[in-house]
């Protein structure tokens, strides 16, 4: 895959995710999109919609998407970890691009833990497993202390990219 493309697509609902996909698409030379959520979820009542939508593993109502993650190599998919769970408006991404997605890496921000279970309910939805993966709490995100974990993740996507 040497000079393959690479996309990082993500959903943020508070912007730690979405700097931890700045961070990466920088470092992979990728381009990057948002997946927009239609659904209000700022504030408390945003936050429990949010919360109870991740325990019922629904998805949500989201844009279209700019790119076809088809003519890319890699697609690296981001989300924030809801109630141990992939976000839905990431669930709702992965479901319309089954069975159309190159490569896939995946990365999620969380408060503490619940990635393990986050990264497989992603790896279900997309019908294909992960090259990669890389979980940071929003603690790391917020002290710039997630350099490691960065580092190892982007070590395994670029020794996939150059074989």
């Amino acid at each position: 895959m040497t000079g393959s493309k690479a996309l990082v697509v993500y959903y943020s609902r508070t912007g730690t995710t979405r700097r931890l996909a700045e961070v990466l698409a920088k470092a992979l030379q990728a381009d990057i999109e948002p997946v927009i959520d239609t659904k209000k979820r700022s504030g408390t009542l945003g936050y429990l919609r949010s919360v109870v939508e991740a325990l019922q593993k629904r998805g949500a109502p989201i844009e279209p998407m700019r790119t076809d993650p088809r003519s890319y190599d890699l697609v690296v998919i981001g989300t924030p970890v809801w109630a141990w769970s992939v976000s839905p408006p990431v669930r709702s991404y992965l479901a319309a691009n089954k069975g159309g997605l190159p490569d896939v890496a995946f990365f999620c921000t969380m408060g503490s833990r619940g990635s393990e279970r986050a990264f497989e309910e992603m790896q279900a939805i997309a019908g294909k497993a992960p090259r990669a993966g890389c979980a940071v709490t929003a603690h790391e995100m917020a002290s710039e202390a997630y350099g490691t974990r960065v580092a190892q993740f982007l070590a395994q996507v670029e020794t996939l990219r150059s074989s």
